[in-house]
C-alpha cells in the first residue's frame, strides 16, 4: 500500500494535481480512466511515448475489445520509491498532453 500511496502522489504532484489516481485496496496496478477523450489509437501512441521515455504504461484498450473504456494502468510493483517518482516526471508531460493545462 505504501508504494501505491507513492505512486498517486508522485503522479499528482508531476502533472500539478492534474493526474489524480484514486487508491486500490489491492493489486499491484493502480487504473486511470478518461471519461471522454483518447481514442484507441492515441491512448497506444501515447503508451508509445512513454516506453520511449523508460515508462511501461499500458493502454485499456489492450484489455478489451468492444469495452469503450479508455485509460491506463500504472504498474508500480517491484519498483522503489524513487523509480515511481522517475516515471511520474517521465509520464506527466506526455499525459499532460491529453489532459490539458490546468
Amino acid at each position: 500500500m505504501r508504494r501505491q500511496q507513492h505512486l498517486i502522489q508522485a503522479l499528482a504532484d508531476a502533472s500539478d494535481g492534474r493526474l489524480q489516481l484514486a487508491p486500490s485496496p489491492q493489486g499491484l496496478h493502480l487504473l486511470h480512466e478518461t471519461a471522454a477523450g483518447p481514442t484507441p489509437q492515441q491512448d497506444e501512441a501515447l503508451s508509445q511515448q512513454a516506453l520511449a521515455a523508460g515508462v511501461m504504461l499500458a493502454p485499456l484498450a489492450r484489455y478489451a475489445m468492444t469495452s469503450p473504456r479508455r485509460g491506463w494502468l500504472f504498474g508500480y510493483a517491484g519498483y522503489d520509491d524513487a523509480s515511481l517518482t522517475r516515471a511520474a516526471q517521465r509520464l506527466a508531460p506526455l499525459l499532460g498532453a491529453l489532459t490539458g493545462p490546468r
